[in-house]
């Protein structure tokens, strides 16, 4: 949650391009990523991204705060995570709003 909180106050100059990504910020970049990927945007990827964070608890960011970092986590440029833009196992937006990871 504290890379999210980063990500939310400094935006984009968080993320250094072309540089390594710590740990932290590869996994909230690829599942941002992921959760764009599955659900099209009618189908609202941010909550989707909203209930993968639902877990960590002890959040202090408000709905609007998710939102935004996962919008700066999108425009992280391709290749600088772990996400592969070619899923295999799940085809390019085939989630649902409603669906078991987009339950909300």
């Amino acid at each position: 949650m504290s890379t999210l909180k980063t990500v939310v106050n400094i935006g984009l100059e968080a993320i250094p391009e072309g540089k390594a990504l710590s740990k932290a910020m590869d996994a909230a970049v690829t599942a941002a990523k992921l959760s764009s990927y599955v659900y099209d945007q009618s189908q609202d990827p941010s909550g989707a991204f909203d209930f993968w964070l639902s877990p960590c608890g002890g959040d202090s960011l408000v709905p609007d705060d998710i939102k935004k970092a996962f919008g700066i986590l999108n425009q992280v440029a391709d290749g600088a995570s772990d996400f592969k833009n070619k899923v295999k196992q799940v085809k390019k937006a085939t989630g649902k709003k409603g669906d078991k990871g987009n339950p909300k």
